[in-house]
């Protein structure tokens, strides 16, 4: 039965990351495909890292498992922020957005002075 169930979560992990595939492919600009992968990436790694879990039975295991879902929770959000800045700065990246309105909004927020 946990064979069955660890089998279950892993395909499911992997069909998500098919998801966040197209929609990298489909999506119309980088913010939208940025957003796709990123959640699509946690929900996978969670999934997937509980059917491995399952799958080994062991704590040593699950506790490793717990830190690799851990780390992606703490680092996919930072690196997602960093990229959609990064789509924000560069030109022809975001389709149908007032991309100097975006710019200027960015510029400011860097000038003003941090605490």
């Amino acid at each position: 039965m946990m064979t069955v169930l660890a089998a279950l979560l892993l395909l499911l992990g992997a069909l998500v990351l098919l998801a966040a595939a197209l929609g990298l492919h489909v999506l119309p600009d980088a913010l939208s495909r940025q957003h796709a992968a990123t959640m699509a990436a946690t929900l996978a790694v969670i999934v997937t890292a509980l059917g491995a879990g399952v799958m080994a039975a062991s704590w040593g295991w699950s506790l490793r498992l717990l830190l690799i879902v851990v780390f992606m929770l703490l680092t996919l959000p930072v690196a997602s922020h960093m990229l959609a800045r990064a789509a924000v700065a560069g030109k022809g990246l975001i389709a149908q957005r007032d991309h100097k309105q975006v710019a200027r909004f960015l510029r400011h927020q860097d000038d003003k002075p941090t605490r």
